[in-house]
């Protein structure tokens, strides 16, 4: 698709231990295509072409990341930029956490594909309608000036929890009802809170 990309790549893998070992921040290194991928390279039709990626060495205060990337260039994408795009992709990650382990996007209802779509649109649903309803108490709270060693934020897990157990009785209700419903949420989310580290 010749798309970019750059991930945080594991350390089990030899050709990130041969780079770790070297002491180098950034390298060029060529990734072969194992011999156990050869029958589903064929099959899709894919090159077996090694693909030509470049590594990051990123060092926080305890650890190192290795990142792995598309982007060659090392002129038009130097290696500073790789830090902060490190840690852009953290909230990315996290989203997808709570996606796939809070929400359980893939467990499924249903094994038709209508029931499968259905049960995505609604999760997809779901979590907007907990994101928009998290991001205003977020913003109370951040507005609040209670001396606190730690900053607070709605703890997303229970407030997913709450929005599902709502989510229904919000289109089968009068408009008087769902603001009642809306503002019992944000009561229930000002209770639900976790320290921002």
């Amino acid at each position: 698709m010749d798309a970019d990309f750059c991930a945080r790549i594991s350390n089990r893998w030899k050709v990130v231990q041969t780079f770790m070992a070297s002491g180098k921040k950034d390298a060029i290194v060529y990734l072969s295509m194992p011999v156990t991928s050869a029958k589903s390279v064929a099959k899709l039709a894919l090159t077996s072409t090694p693909l030509k990626l470049r590594l990051i060495r990123i060092d926080l205060e305890h650890k190192s990341w290795v990142l792995i990337t598309s982007l060659l260039d090392s002129e038009k994408y130097p290696y500073h930029v790789f830090s902060d795009l490190y840690h852009l992709r953290w909230p990315v990650e996290e989203d997808y956490k709570i996606v796939k382990c809070r929400m359980e996007l893939e467990n499924f209802t249903g094994k038709t594909a209508l029931s499968v779509y259905q049960d995505f649109h609604a999760k997809v649903l779901l979590k907007n309608l907990a994101a928009i309803l998290v991001l205003q108490v977020n913003e109370k709270l951040k507005e609040q000036t209670n001396p606190r060693k730690y900053d607070y934020q709605v703890n997303i897990t229970q407030a997913l929890s709450r929005c599902n157990e709502t989510l229904v009785r919000l289109f089968n209700c009068s408009k008087p009802r769902i603001r009642i419903l809306i503002e019992d949420l944000f009561n229930l989310f000002q209770r639900k809170l976790e320290p921002v580290h």
